[in-house]
């Protein structure tokens, strides 16, 4: 559905493509659009460094309590959507914690250290907890609501969580 001319102007970057260009080349490759869009090399020598001094740090707070303390870790226009974040569980009672709704992307989560960390997700109306110790890891679907809470207020468990947009069976 695009003309000869108008496909090689596109490979040569002689042109910019259209939504509707974008569409059908996206469908025929068995691609999502947003892979033909083109991204800010970000990349310095190849790969993409972020130091722990120059980390974002976001308190979060909820139900009145903070819950979190979330160090941001390296992310790139390379992998839009792969979002690594280091959690501090502040929380030491499974009454104060409070879930979220879920997350649009799926999460990998692993405990770096203290704990046990317990987990808590809501599935089918119900809410359950699992503990684990430090080098266990889990794999949240998007969309379930989950919580983290230490078990242990002298090893407050640290997590890392890493979001990322994929198709999962199921989805």
């Amino acid at each position: 559905g695009i003309p000869l001319e108008r496909l090689r102007a596109l490979e040569a970057g002689e042109a910019k493509p259209g939504w509707e260009e974008l569409e059908r080349l996206a469908k025929h490759f068995v691609v999502s659009v947003r892979d033909l869009l083109p991204y800010d090399d970000d990349l310095d020598r190849g790969i993409k460094v972020l130091r722990a001094a120059e980390a974002r740090v976001i308190e979060q707070e909820r139900g009145g309590r903070r819950q979190y303390t979330y160090w941001s870790r390296v992310m790139t226009a390379a992998l839009p959507n792969f979002r690594p974040v280091e959690l501090l569980l502040h929380l030491t009672r499974r009454q104060d914690v409070v879930l979220n709704r879920g997350h649009f992307f799926h999460q990998y989560t692993q405990v770096l250290h203290g704990g046990p960390v317990a987990f808590l997700w809501e599935w089918d109306g119900t809410v359950h907890q699992e503990l684990f110790a430090e080098g266990d890891s889990w794999l949240i679907p998007g969309f379930v609501p989950h919580g983290f809470y230490s078990t242990d207020p002298a090893r407050l468990g640290r997590i890392l969580a890493v979001t990322f947009g994929q198709h999962l069976t199921g989805d």
